[in-house]
């Protein structure tokens, strides 16, 4: 049997913040989208680059 295992990391969070939406998270604040990420997860999506541009905007969001 065969496992595959996708990874994202905080690095990948600030990643798409600076390089999507023109926005510096902190590591901090990298951590808290991916917790957004986590709780609201589809496993019918799953967690792509779209998804974790989402995030961040909620995140920007519940912070406004």
């Amino acid at each position: 049997m065969k496992t595959i295992t996708i990874t994202w990391e905080t690095n990948d969070v600030i990643a798409c913040a600076q390089d999507q939406l023109g926005i510096k998270l902190t590591e901090d604040q990298a951590d808290e989208v991916m917790v957004i990420l986590e709780d609201g997860m589809d496993a019918n999506v799953g967690i792509c680059w779209d998804t974790i541009e989402y995030a961040i905007e909620d995140y920007l969001e519940s912070r406004s």
